[in-house]
C-alpha cells in the first residue's frame, strides 16, 4: 500500500503516514478542497498559501485517482474477514467448531446480530414479570409526582436520598401494579378538579374532597367511586407522612359521607352479576377438542387450558401467572405452580401456590388431561417463559414467542368458544357434530373470563360441599389459614371435590345439580340476540333423567390409569430430580437454539461505536453519506476534528463505515444469488469453513477430492435441521473436483410455453473400488462437518471416521464385493464370485438408506451403519438373492428398447435383435440379409407419441388407415387470396386431400375433406371452418359468407365518431354493440327512424322526464349528492317506478304482456322486448321469442356454439388458447377455498335466497345430467369487510370452457373511446357532468336452461356431499361475458334510442357503466338517463356512484375540466413505490410480483402511450421467468424502471384528450459525423434556415467512444442524439399540455438496417442507444410530442452533411444557433450513465473475484431423457 500514498513533499508525507496508519483512513479524513484545505491548516497552521493550494490539489488528485483500487481493499477486506487464531490441540471437532466461530469476526458479527433480530421476533423468557416491572414503576413515579406537586412531608426526606427514584418506588412496599394504576386513575380526575376550582393540586381541607365528591354523586358515578377516592387519599397521607391530626382520609366528617354516598348509590345501582357458567355441553366439547386431531393444533392446546381452568378455578390473570417448566403430570394427576399472582409472590406471604386436577378427571372418558399435556411440553409449546400461553400465528397451526396479556388470552378464549362444535351421543361415548356450533349467533360474548371460575365452585356448593371446602378451589383459603397448612390440605380436599362433582355429572350423586338455570339464561340472552332460543336449548341439554338423578348416563370413573403409565413423584425428591433434569434439558435446548440462530455483531472502532451499536445493520444506518458520518462523530461520539489525532479517529470510523457497508451489500448480493439458483438453505461460507477446519483440525487438510462442495452441505445441512436425513445416490455425492454449479436454462414444451428449469448437479457413479472410497470419504466428511455444526441433535452424537470406514470395507471386503465360494476341486481352495458391480452398489445404496430409517426411529448415526452391516436379512433380501438369480441365467440378457428407431439409412439403431430381421444377423457371425420393414420409412425417424403423450396409429405411416380430415392448420401470408379455388387446388394437391361432395352439393366453399386414398363412399361432415395458424394465434374464418354490419340499419346519419390514440383511428365503440346510436354525435342520430319510431321515443322520455321531475325536488343538489356517495338508495320509490313503467307499457302493442315479470329476472324483459322490436333492434328476439331466451335462460354454449349476431358485433377471429389439465368430472377446490367454506357455505346461502343456486345430492344431479355433471374446482378471494368473492374454475379439471365457442367478438371501450368521450363533451362548449355506476352481479343477472345447470355445479366444501347448482351466469364460465354484454347491449340500446338527439353519451365495461351529459338540461338528462336504467330493471349500487367534472372508470382517470386523461395519484404512486421497493431490494424481485407489477404498467401505458416503446426488455424477460423464481432483475431491466421512476416523479399521470396537432412534411434536417476523435452534431431548419453545429470530445460524450476506435462504431447513436438536440435547439420541446405529432427523418446508409427496430418500435437494448432513447422519450413526454422517425438515404441530405464536415458555406452566421453543451438538460441520460457506470464495476469486481475462484473442470453433458 505505500505505493498508493500521494506524492507529496516527504515531510508532508511522514506526518499523514504517521497519523491516518493507512491510505484507506486518509481517503475517508477528506471529501473536498475546504476539508482537505481544513486539515493542512491544522497540521501545518505556518504553511503557506500557494504550498497549501499545491498540496491540496495533489491531495484531491490522488483521491480521485486511487477511489477504485480503494474500493477494491474495502472488498478484499470483505472477502478475507475470516481471522483463525493459531490451532491449539484439540481432541474432536465440535470442540473446534466451538472455538472457530468464537474467533472468527463473521460468526461474532453474525451471532449478535440475531441475537438482536430474535428481540424483535420473540419475547424474552420474562417478559411478564418485566413488562408487570414496569408498569409498577411507571405508576409509581406518578403517584410520586402527585406527592411532589402537594409537596407532601416525605418529599424532602426522599431528596436527601442518593438515588430519589428507587426510594419513591420503594415506598409503596409490595403493591402490585394494577393496584396502583387504579389508585392512579382515581386520583387523576380529582386533581383536574381542584386544578380548576381551587387552584392548587391536593386538598387542603376536608371541604375539598366533599364538594369534589359530591359533585360526582351529583353527576352520576358508580358505587364504588367514594370509598376508591378515600383510599387513594388514606394511601398518599400514609405514605407521605402527612401528620395524624391533618389527615383528610381520617376525619370523621368525610368518614360519615362516605358511607353514606356509598349506600345512596347501591340503592340505585343494579345488583352485581356473577360471571355466567360454562355448560356441561361445553365441557364435553372441549374435551373432545383436546383429542380431535384432525384440529389446528393451538385449538387443541387452548381447549385443555380451558378446561384446566374449570376444574382448576382459575381465572385469566391466574393461567398467565402458571410457571410452565414446573408443571408435571403424575398418576395423581396435574400439578401447576402458580407464581407471581394477585395473592402470590416473592412479595406474599404465600410465594407460590399449587392447582391441583385429579388424573382422571374426564366426562367422555377421553385423557384429555394427558393429550392436552403431551400438547404443551411439545418443542413448539416448551420454550422458557415465565407465562403460560402464547400469541397463536394466524391461522393457529403454530405459535409465536410472544406474551398475551390475560385480556388477551380472554379473547383468544372467545374466539375459540366461538367456533366450538356441538356434541352429541355416539354409543357409549361422544364425538363432536362440525357443521353445527355449539355457541351460534355471537353467544360466545355471553360468558367472561371468569365463567371457568365458576363452574367447579357451583356444582360443589350444589352436592353439598361446605364454604370452607370451597374456598381450597380458588386458593381463597391461603387468607384463612396458614400458608403450611393450606400447602398440606389443598391437594387432598380439591380432589375430594373434582372427584365428587365429576360423578355428580357422569352418573349423579344424591344431591342433584340441575343445569336448567344457567341454560335459561344462555337461551334468554340468545332471543335478545334474535337467535332461537330452542335450538340453543337443544344443543346444550345434555344432562337427563338417569334413575332419579340428572346425568350423563354414563358409570364413574369414566377414565383408568393403569401404574405403570407415569412416574408418582409428588411433593418428594424425585420432584427435585425431574425438575432438574427438565431444567438442564430445556437449557441444553436453548444454547442449541442460540448457537443455531447466531448472527452478527460488529466491533468497528470498539472505543466508540461498540457501545453505541449493537449490530451491523444499525452501524450502516448510522448516515448516507461521509458527511453525515463525520457529523455522527460530532454529535454521538463527541469528537472535534480540533487535531490530527481526533481527525485520524474520524478518518478510521468513516473507513469502517464504508467497509461495513460494502459487507452489507455483499451480504444481500449472495442472499439473492442463493434465492435465484433454488438453494435449499443459505449456507454463509464463514458456517462452511468453520465446519471444514473444525474437521480438517482432527483429519488433516482436505483434498478437493474429498472435501464436500458448498452445495452438497447446504443439502445436508438442510436435511440436518430438519431431523430428516436421507442417503444420497452416489452420483449426487460432490466433492469440490467434481461439482458444478447448477444452472439454469429453458426449452419449449409441448404447449408452445417457454419452461425455465434449474439442472441438478451430479457426478458419475462409482467404477472401480478407488472410486467408491473416494466418495464415501466425502460422505463421511460431510456428517463429521453436521455434527461439528449441529452438537444438539442427538443422533450424530459420538459420530467418528470409523463408522464409515467399517462400512466402506464391509462393502469392499470379502463379506461382499470379494465374497468367495470353495471351489469345485476342493474345500480347502476357494474361488471367488466377482458379483456384479451394479448388485454391490445397489446393496450399498439399500444398506444406507436402512440406516437412515434406523436413525429416524431414534439411533444415532454410528449406531445405524454398524447395525445395518450386520442385518443378515438385508443382506439376503439385496445381495445373496440378485447374486445367485444373476448367476443362475446362462447367459446374460439384454433388455431390449421398447421401440426401437431407425437410422438415417433405413435400419435400426442401436442393438437388434432376432426378431427384427432374417438370416443369420449379428449373433450368428454371419451377414444379415434382413430386410427394413417398409422402404416407404427409409430416412425417417420413427414417432409413436404425439408431443402431449397420445399414442400413433403405426399404419398411418404405411397408408394404411383412411382418415377424415375435418379442419387442417396451414400457415399464410397477407397476400394469400383463400377465394382463389386455384388456392385451394394447390393446397388439396399437396395434401392429397378432396373435398367432399356434400359440400359441393350445398354449393358452399371447400370446408370438409377426405383422403385421396379413401375412394368411394365418401361420407359427409358439416365442418365448416378452416383455421389458418400464424405463430402461435390461430385465426377461424368462416367459410360460408359471413354477413357484414349494415351501417344502413341503424337509422344514423353518416358514420360513427372517429377516435384517435397512439397515432391510430378508428371507429367509436361504447359497449353496447355496433348498431348503438351512442356511437354516433347526437346531431346524427335517428335522421332516418320512422315517425312512430320517434314518437315512441319522445313519448317515453317524456313519461320518464315527469316522473323524474315528480320525485326530485333539486335536480342540481340531488345530483351532486349522488356523484360524492351521500345518496346511499334511489331516489325513485317502488311506486314512483311501478306508476312510470305502467306509462310505458301502454305505449306498447301489448301492454298486458308487457307487466309480465319472468322468473327469477329482475328485468322487465317482455316490455323491453316490444319496445326494441318497434326500432327493430337486431337482438331484441332473443330477450323473449327464441327457444333459449332471456326469460326462458339461455344455452351455455357447451352443446352448441353461441350465436352470432353480425349487427352487434364483429366475428371473433382470434381465440385464446386454454390450459390443458387432465380431465376431472368432480375436481376439488383450491386451497383458498378450502380455508373459507363457511364463508362461501354462507354466499351461497344469499345466493339460494335470490334464486340464483340451490343445494343438491350427487344422486339426484346424476339421475337428471348423467354424464353431463361437472362440479368445478372454487377458489375464494378474500375482500376487506370479511366476505369472499367465489371463483368458480371451469377451465381446469372440468374443461366446461374448452367445449364453448364464441362467433361473436365482444368489444369494450379502450383508451381511444375515454380520450374521445371527453373530448365530444368539451367540444360542446358547456360544462359536462359525468357519472360512473356499478351495476350489482352484472353476470348473475342472467338466466341459464335447466339443461345446463349441471355444467356449472360447485362444492363450498370438497368434503361435503351437498353441491351447489349454479341457475345462472357464473363469473369463470367463459359464456357468462358473452350473454351480459348481449343483455346490457339491449338495455344500452333502448336508452340511447329514447334519448334521440338529446346530448348524451354513455359507454360500460362489463359492469362499470359510465355517462356524461352536457347543456341546460343536463342534470335532467342525467336523472332521466338513470331512471330509464331502473325502469328496465337495472340493479345499481349506489354507494359506489362517482363523478361530476371527473370520475375514475375502469381505473383511468377522467378529467372533463382539464380536457385530459390519464390514471389517478394513487395508481401512479403504486408503480412508483414498487420500483421504490425493488431498489431497495437490490432489484432481487419474485417473477410472480414482477409480473403483476408489468400487468399494471401494461394498463398505464394504455394511455400514457410514451411507456409503451420501453417495456419490451420487461416483457421479454418475464416471457421466460418462471413465475416462482427469485432473482436479480437484469441490467437492462434495472435502467428501465429507473427511467419510468424518474419520468413518473417528474410528469403528471395525465394526458390531453384533444385531437394532437399534426405536423406534415420534413421540419428539419439533422446529421451526425463519428472519428476516432470527436463527434459532430448539426442540423438545419427548413423554413427558417436556421442551423447549428457542434463538436464534441471523449470529455463531453465518453459513452461514444471506445479505446483504439474512437466513435466511429457510435453512428446511430449519434444521429438520434443530434435529433434530440435539433428538436431542443429549434423549440420543439417546450412543455405542454397540448399532443402534437411530428415527422422526423434520420440518415443512414442505404445499407444500414441495424436501426429498423428503432423506427418501427422505437425501442432498442443496444446501449448507448438505449440510453439515448430514453432522454429523448422523457423530452417528448414533457412536451407531449409524438414523433415518428423515418430514415432517409445520406446523399438526400447534403446540406446537413456539409454541416458535420464544418463546410458552412451557405449558411448565414446570423442564423446559427449556439449550443453549450454543458448547459443542455441532460439528467436522464446522465442518471442511467452512472448506473451503468456501477454495474460494470460490480461485473469486473464478480469476474476478478471468479478468477480467483478454483478452476472447476467442465462436466459431460447429460442429454435429458426423450
Amino acid at each position: 500500500m505505500d505505493s498508493a500514498w500521494p506524492a507529496v513533499e516527504p515531510g508532508l508525507l511522514s506526518f499523514l503516514q504517521r497519523v491516518f496508519v493507512s491510505p484507506l483512513r486518509l481517503d475517508a479524513a477528506f471529501d473536498g478542497e475546504a476539508d482537505c484545505e481544513e486539515m493542512l491548516v491544522e497540521a501545518f497552521p505556518h504553511m503557506v498559501d500557494e504550498e497549501k493550494r499545491n498540496a491540496t490539489a495533489i491531495l484531491l488528485q490522488w483521491k480521485a485517482e486511487v477511489s477504485r483500487p480503494l474500493k477494491r481493499v474495502r472488498l478484499v477486506t470483505v472477502s478475507s474477514a475470516m481471522h483463525v487464531l493459531p490451532l491449539p490441540d484439540v481432541l474432536n471437532v465440535q470442540d473446534e467448531y466451538q472455538r472457530i466461530t468464537k474467533t472468527s469476526v463473521h460468526c461474532i458479527l453474525e451471532m449478535h446480530s440475531k441475537r438482536k433480530q430474535k428481540k424483535y421476533r420473540e419475547d424474552a423468557p420474562d417478559v411478564r414479570s418485566k413488562k408487570f416491572d414496569s408498569e409498577r414503576k411507571k405508576y409509581s413515579l406518578l403517584l410520586a409526582q402527585v406527592m411532589i406537586n402537594a409537596q407532601l412531608p416525605i418529599v424532602a426526606l426522599i431528596q436527601t436520598l442518593d438515588d430519589a427514584n428507587s426510594a419513591w418506588i420503594h415506598i409503596f412496599a409490595a403493591r402490585r401494579a394494577n393496584t396502583l394504576k387504579s389508585r392512579y386513575q382515581v386520583w387523576k380526575p380529582f386533581e383536574k378538579w381542584l386544578e380548576m376550582h381551587r387552584g392548587y393540586l391536593f386538598p387542603q381541607s376536608v371541604k375539598d374532597a366533599i364538594d369534589y365528591m359530591q359533585h360526582r354523586v351529583d353527576n352520576g358515578c358508580g358505587r364504588t367511586v367514594p370509598e376508591s377516592l378515600s383510599i387513594t387519599l388514606g394511601m398518599l397521607e400514609q405514605l407521605g407522612r402527612v401528620p395524624d391530626s391533618a389527615r383528610i382520609s381520617d376525619d370523621p366528617l368525610w368518614k360519615g359521607h362516605i358511607k353514606s354516598w356509598t349506600a345512596e348509590l347501591s340503592e340505585d345501582s343494579p345488583p352485581r352479576k356473577p360471571a355466567e357458567m360454562f355448560t356441561v355441553a361445553m365441557v364435553i366439547a372441549l374435551e373432545l377438542l383436546v383429542v380431535e386431531e384432525a384440529a389446528t393444533i393451538f385449538s387443541r392446546a387452548l381447549a385443555w387450558v380451558i378446561l384446566v381452568m374449570i376444574w382448576g378455578a382459575m381465572r385469566c390473570d391466574d393461567v398467565q401467572a402458571i410457571i410452565p417448566r414446573r408443571s408435571f403430570l403424575s398418576n395423581f394427576g396435574l400439578k401447576l405452580i402458580l407464581g407471581k399472582s394477585k395473592t402470590t409472590g416473592p412479595d406474599k406471604v404465600q410465594k407460590e401456590v399449587a392447582v391441583h386436577i385429579f388424573r382422571t378427571i374426564s366426562l367422555t372418558g377421553e385423557d384429555w388431561l394427558r393429550c392436552g399435556f403431551n400438547i404443551w411440553e411439545s418443542d413448539e409449546f416448551s420454550f422458557p417463559r415465565d407465562y403460560m400461553v402464547m400469541e397463536p400465528s394466524k391461522d393457529w397451526t403454530k405459535v409465536r414467542r410472544k406474551f398475551v396479556t390475560p385480556s388477551g388470552l380472554s379473547s383468544l378464549i372467545a374466539k375459540l368458544l366461538s367456533t366450538l362444535s356441538c356434541p352429541k351421543r355416539s354409543g357409549i361415548g361422544w364425538e363432536l357434530m362440525p357443521h353445527i356450533l355449539l355457541l351460534p349467533d355471537g353467544l360466545e360474548s355471553f360468558f367472561s373470563g371468569h365463567s371457568a371460575r365458576n363452574f367447579l365452585t357451583s356444582i360443589a356448593a350444589v352436592i353439598g360441599f361446605s364454604r370452607d371446602e370451597r374456598a381450597f378451589l380458588g386458593r381463597w383459603s391461603m387468607g384463612m389459614t396458614s400458608s403450611e397448612e393450606y400447602v398440606r390440605t389443598s391437594r387432598q380436599v380439591v380432589f375430594k371435590i373434582q372427584k365428587a362433582v365429576n360423578r355428580s355429572l357422569v352418573e349423579g350423586l344424591e344431591e342433584v345439580y340441575y343445569e336448567d338455570e344457567p341454560i335459561q339464561r344462555l337461551c334468554d340472552a340468545a332471543e335478545k340476540a334474535g337467535a332461537n332460543p330452542n335450538r340453543i336449548k337443544k344443543r346444550h341439554s345434555v344432562l337427563s333423567d338417569w334413575g332419579g338423578r340428572q346425568s350423563l348416563g354414563g358409570i364413574y370413573p369414566t377414565l383408568t390409569i393403569l401404574d405403570g403409565d407415569w412416574n408418582d413423584h409428588e411433593d418428594g425428591d424425585g420432584d427435585d430430580t425431574d425438575l432438574a433434569a427438565k431444567v438442564a434439558d430445556m437449557t441444553h435446548r436453548e444454547a442449541a437454539d442460540e448457537v443455531h440462530s447466531a448472527k452478527y455483531f460488529i466491533t468497528v472502532s470498539r472505543r466508540t461505536c461498540l457501545r453505541h451499536y449493537g449490530n451491523l445493520r444499525k452501524f450502516t444506518a448510522l448516515g448516507d453519506d461521509r458527511a453525515s458520518i463525520r457529523t455522527s462523530c460530532l454529535q454521538d461520539f463527541a469528537i472535534v476534528a480540533d487535531t490530527p489525532e481526533r481527525r485520524s479517529q474520524i478518518a478510521s470510523i468513516v473507513a469502517a463505515w464504508e467497509t461495513a457497508k460494502e459487507y452489507m451489500s455483499k451480504e444481500v448480493e449472495l442472499k439473492a444469488e442463493a434465492k435465484v439458483l433454488g438453494q435449499p438453505r443459505v449456507l454463509q461460507i464463514h458456517e462452511r469453513q468453520a465446519m471444514l477446519r473444525a474437521v480438517e483440525a482432527i483429519h488433516g487438510v482436505l483434498g478437493d477430492s474429498e472435501c464436500p462442495s458448498p452445495d452438497y452441505l447446504a443439502i445436508k445441512a438442510e436435511e440436518t435441521e430438519c431431523n430428516e436425513p436421507t442417503a444420497a445416490p452416489l452420483d449426487e455425492i460432490l466433492s469440490k473436483q467434481s461439482s458444478s454449479n447448477s444452472v439454469i436454462q429453458s426449452a419449449v414444451d409441448n404447449t408452445g410455453h417457454i419452461r425455465v428449469t434449474r439442472t441438478k448437479a451430479k457426478a458419475k457413479m462409482p467404477a472401480t473400488t478407488e472410486e467408491y472410497r473416494k466418495t464415501m470419504k466425502v460422505e463421511a466428511y460431510t456428517w463429521l462437518c453436521m455434527a461439528s455444526r449441529y452438537k444438539a441433535k442427538h443422533w450424530l452424537h459420538g459420530l467418528t471416521m470409523e463408522p464409515f470406514l467399517k462400512f466402506t470395507e464391509y462393502i469392499l471386503g470379502d463379506r461382499v464385493f470379494g465374497i468367495q465360494i470353495p471351489a469345485a476341486s476342493g474345500e480347502a481352495s476357494q474361488q471367488k464370485v466377482r458379483p456384479e458391480w451394479s448388485i454391490v452398489l445397489a446393496y450399498e445404496q439399500r444398506l444406507r438408506k436402512e440406516a437412515m430409517k434406523k436413525v429416524l426411529e431414534g439411533h444415532t448415526l454410528s449406531e445405524s451403519l454398524l447395525a445395518v452391516i450386520r442385518d443378515p436379512d438385508l443382506k439376503e433380501a439385496y445381495f445373496t438373492t440378485p447374486v445367485a438369480l444373476r448367476s443362475a441365467l446362462s447367459e446374460p440378457q439384454q433388455q431390449p428398447n421398447k421401440w426401437p428407431r431407425f437410422n438415417s439409412k433405413g435400419g435400426f439403431s442401436g442393438k437388434q435383435t432376432s426378431s427384427f430381421t432374417k438370416g443369420k444377423g449379428k449373433h450368428s457371425k454371419g451377414k444379415s440379409k434382413g430386410k427394413p420393414l417398409d422402404q416407404r420409412l427409409k430416412g425417417l425417424s420413427l414417432a409413436w407419441r404425439t408431443p402431449d403423450g397420445r399414442e400413433l396409429c403405426f399404419a398411418w405411416n404405411s397408408g394404411g388407415v383412411q382418415v377424415e380430415l375435418h379442419e387442417f392448420d396451414i400457415e399464410r401470408s397477407p397476400q394469400h387470396d383463400l377465394t382463389d379455388n386455384a388456392l385451394w387446388d394447390k393446397i388439396f394437391d399437396t395434401l392429397k386431400v378432396i373435398p367432399s361432395d356434400s359440400d359441393e352439393e350445398q354449393g358452399s366453399a371447400p370446408g370438409a375433406f377426405q383422403t385421396a386414398t379413401t375412394g368411394a363412399g365418401k361420407e359427409p361432415t358439416d365442418a365448416t371452418t378452416v383455421t389458418t395458424t400464424a405463430a402461435s394465434t390461430v385465426l377461424e374464418l368462416t367459410v360460408e359468407g359471413d354477413t357484414e354490419f349494415d351501417i344502413g340499419a341503424c337509422h344514423n346519419t353518416g358514420k360513427p365518431i372517429s377516435v384517435e390514440w397512439d397515432r391510430t383511428c378508428k371507429d367509436f365503440t361504447d359497449g353496447f354493440g355496433l348498431c348503438s346510436p351512442c356511437r354516433w354525435r347526437p346531431q346524427q342520430r335517428g335522421t332516418r327512424r320512422s315517425p312512430d319510431m320517434v314518437q315512441l321515443a319522445n313519448n317515453t322520455f317524456d313519461c320518464l322526464a315527469q316522473c323524474v321531475m315528480a320525485e326530485v325536488p333539486d335536480l342540481r343538489l340531488l345530483a351532486f349528492k349522488l356523484v360524492t356517495g351521500k345518496l346511499l338508495e334511489s331516489p325513485f320509490s317502488e311506486g314512483a317506478l311501478a306508476k312510470v313503467r305502467a306509462k310505458i307499457f301502454d305505449l306498447l302493442p301489448d301492454p298486458q304482456e308487457a307487466r309480465v315479470v319472468d322468473e327469477g329476472q329482475p328485468f322487465h324483459l317482455r316490455a323491453l322486448a316490444q319496445w326494441l322490436q318497434e326500432f327493430g333492434d337486431p337482438d331484441a328476439k332473443w330477450l323473449v321469442d327464441e327457444q333459449d331466451s332471456f326469460a326462458t335462460g339461455v344455452c351455455l354454449g357447451v352443446e352448441q356454439p353461441l350465436p352470432r349476431s353480425p349487427q352487434v358485433c364483429p366475428p371473433k377471429l382470434k381465440h385464446r388458447r386454454l390450459d390443458e389439465t387432465e380431465f376431472m368430472a368432480v375436481a376439488q377446490n383450491y386451497p383458498s377455498a378450502q380455508i373459507s367454506t363457511k364463508e362461501l357455505e354462507q354466499k351461497f346461502r344469499e345466493e339460494e335466497d335470490l334464486g340464483r343456486m340451490h343445494p343438491s345430492k350427487m344422486g339426484v344431479l346424476r339421475e337428471e345430467f348423467g354424464d353431463r355433471l361437472r362440479i368445478a374446482s372454487m377458489a375464494a378471494i378474500q375482500k376487506p369487510d370479511g366476505s369472499v368473492r367465489p371463483l368458480h374454475d371451469a377451465t381446469h379439471s372440468v374443461m366446461v370452457n374448452h367445449a364453448i365457442l364464441y362467433q361473436d367478438k365482444i368489444e369494450c371501450p379502450g383508451p381511444a373511446e375515454i380520450a374521445a368521450i371527453v373530448r365530444e363533451a368539451t367540444e360542446t362548449k358547456e360544462a359536462p357532468f359525468c357519472v360512473s355506476a356499478d351495476i350489482r352481479a352484472a353476470h348473475r343477472l342472467v338466466k341459464i336452461r335447466r339443461s345446463d345447470w349441471g355444467s356449472m355445479c360447485c362444492k363450498a366444501d370438497s368434503n361435503s356431499d351437498t353441491i351447489w347448482v349454479n341457475r345462472v351466469g357464473t363469473f369463470g364460465v367463459s359464456s357468462a361475458p358473452y350473454w351480459w354484454s348481449k343483455l346490457a347491449g339491449l338495455i344500452g340500446r333502448f336508452v340511447g334510442y329514447l334519448f334521440h338527439q338529446r346530448w348524451m353519451m354513455h359507454m360500460i365495461y362489463v359492469d362499470d357503466l359510465h355517462g356524461v351529459f352536457a347543456g341546460e338540461s343536463k342534470f335532467l338528462f342525467l336523472w332521466v338517463w338513470l331512471l330509464a336504467f331502473e325502469v328496465a330493471g337495472t340493479p345499481f349500487g349506489y354507494h359506489k356512484f362517482k363523478g361530476g367534472f371527473a370520475s375514475e372508470f375502469v381505473g383511468f382517470q377522467i378529467r372533463y375540466d382539464l380536457t385530459e386523461v390519464g390514471i389517478s395519484t394513487k395508481r401512479g404512486t403504486w408503480i412508483i413505490d414498487w420500483i421504490d421497493r425493488a431498489m431497495a431490494n437490490r432489484y432481487v424481485v419474485q417473477a410472480r410480483d414482477f409480473s403483476e407489477f408489468l400487468g399494471r404498467l401494461g394498463f398505464i401505458a394504455q394511455l400514457l402511450v410514451w411507456l409503451k416503446p420501453h417495456l419490451s426488455p420487461l416483457f421479454s424477460w418475464a416471457a421466460v421467468t418462471a413465475a416462482g423464481t427469485v432473482c436479480r432483475l437484469p441490467d437492462t431491466v434495472i435502467l428501465t424502471l429507473q427511467y419510468i421512476a424518474n419520468e413518473f416523479k417528474r410528469e403528471t399521470f395525465l394526458v390531453s384528450a384533444r385531437r394532437p396537432q399534426h405536423f406534415q412534411g420534413e421540419r428539419f434536417r439533422t446529421d451526425a459525423k463519428c472519428t476516432t476523435e470527436f463527434v459532430v452534431l448539426a442540423g438545419w431548419e427548413i423554413g427558417t434556415k436556421r442551423w447549428f453545429s457542434i463538436k464534441l470530445g471523449p470529455t463531453e460524450v465518453p459513452y461514444l467512444f471506445k479505446p483504439g476506435i474512437g466513435a466511429q462504431w457510435a453512428s446511430t447513436s449519434a444521429e438520434l442524439l443530434a435529433s434530440w438536440l435539433a428538436l431542443h435547439m429549434f423549440g420543439w420541446l417546450g412543455e405542454t399540455r397540448e399532443r402534437k405529432a411530428l415527422e422526423i427523418f434520420l440518415v443512414g446508409g442505404t445499407d444500414n438496417k441495424a436501426n429498423e427496430s428503432l423506427t418501427s418500435k422505437r425501442s432498442t437494448t443496444r446501449w448507448p442507444l438505449m440510453g439515448i432513447n430514453m432522454q429523448l422519450s422523457s423530452a417528448l413526454s414533457r412536451a407531449r410530442l409524438s414523433l415518428g422517425l423515418r430514415w432517409r438515404p445520406r446523399d438526400e441530405n447534403t446540406e446537413a452533411d456539409q454541416l458535420t464536415n464544418e463546410n458552412f458555406e451557405g449558411f448565414d452566421d446570423k442564423l446559427r444557433l449556439h449550443v453549450c453543451w454543458d448547459s443542455l438538460d441532460l439528467q436522464v441520460l446522465e442518471g442511467l450513465i452512472r448506473t451503468r457506470e456501477e454495474f460494470e464495476t460490480a461485473r469486473a469486481t464478480a469476474r476478478e473475484l471468479a478468477k480467483q475462484a478454483p478452476k472447476v473442470g467442465s462436466k459431460k453433458f447429460d442429454k435429458s431423457p426423450w
